[in-house]
Order: C-alpha cells, then structure tokens, then sequence
C-alpha cells in the first residue's frame, strides 16, 4: 500500500520549482551531467532528475537541509 503523500502549500510547490530549476541551470553552466551531480552530492540520479523537475512528493526535503550534506558542496 502506498504511503498517503502530504499536501503541500502553492507556495512551497513554487519553491520547489525555483530550487529545482535553479540546480539545474547551475548544473547545465558548469556542463555536469546529472549522473556526475547525483554522484557528486550523494544522491541517485533519478532522485535529482524529480528535484530538477519541481517534484515535490517522494522527496526527503529535511535531508537537504543538513549543512554537512554533500549536496550543498556539490555545484
């Protein structure tokens, strides 16, 4: 069964927009691949590919805000 997904304000879905759109032109200026970022900050490739695109179900929002995270240091 799968688990029920939190609704999520209009706001916080256009932050995840801009946060993901904003990665991936940063991405794209450095001419990284998205497989080189994922593995660079840690993470699987189709789960920055659902952060590129604004996704906002099915992503652990909290394990970004970890200064430490290597996503930080990735771009």
């Amino acid at each position: 069964m799968a688990k029920p997904t939190r609704p999520y304000s209009p706001t916080a879905r256009k932050a995840a927009e801009l946060l993901g759109l904003m990665i991936r032109a940063a991405r794209l200026e450095r001419n990284m691949t998205a497989q080189e970022l994922a593995e660079r900050a840690g993470v699987s490739r189709p789960l920055l590919s659902r952060v590129e695109k604004g996704g906002h179900d099915r992503i652990p929002w909290g394990r970004f805000r970890n200064r430490d995270h290597p996503w930080r240091r990735a771009i």
